[in-house]
């Protein structure tokens, strides 16, 4: 499920056990999302390691897909992607979201998209290690939150 607001967009993941309880777990995507309007068309996409896997790891991508509004933006697109995992703990102001930023790391991947295919693979990428979700409440009832927003 996602909501999306004004510059923020949430995404709701579940059951996100029995998707790292998985032999080999699929790729999560989430659904596409304008953070601003007029923006850039993003999509995040989640990999868990495999369970065979000693250090198991959560991949965290960005996708840069075809959008209505491509003509009159600026590119490459150059703009820090912050996703943070929502801590769930009741008392709001004792919560410690794990947040991570992804940076535009080689303009080649961030270029308008065109042609076949309608988004620029991965161009930015993070490495979550699964033990840190243990740590606190980020999976309550098998869900977990993530917000993300962009940087000017």
């Amino acid at each position: 499920m996602v909501c999306q607001s004004p510059g923020v967009f949430f995404w709701k993941i579940e059951p996100f056990q029995e998707i790292l309880e998985a032999k080999d777990p699929n790729r999560l995507v989430s659904g596409s999302f304008y953070i601003k309007l007029p923006g850039y068309r993003l999509q995040i996409c989640l990999k868990p390691d495999p369970k065979s896997c000693t250090q198991r790891n959560l991949s965290v991508y960005l996708r840069i897909l075809k959008g209505e509004y491509d003509a009159i933006l600026p590119w490459p697109f150059r703009k820090t992607v912050k996703v943070s995992f929502i801590d769930q703990l009741y008392d709001a102001e004792d919560r410690e979201d794990i947040t991570i930023s992804l940076s535009p790391a080689n303009d080649k991947y961030c270029q308008k998209p065109i042609g076949k295919t309608d988004y620029h693979s991965y161009p930015f990428q993070t490495l979550l290690p699964l033990e840190k979700f243990q740590s606190r409440r980020y999976v309550v009832d098998d869900v977990l939150f993530l917000r993300v927003d962009i940087s000017e």
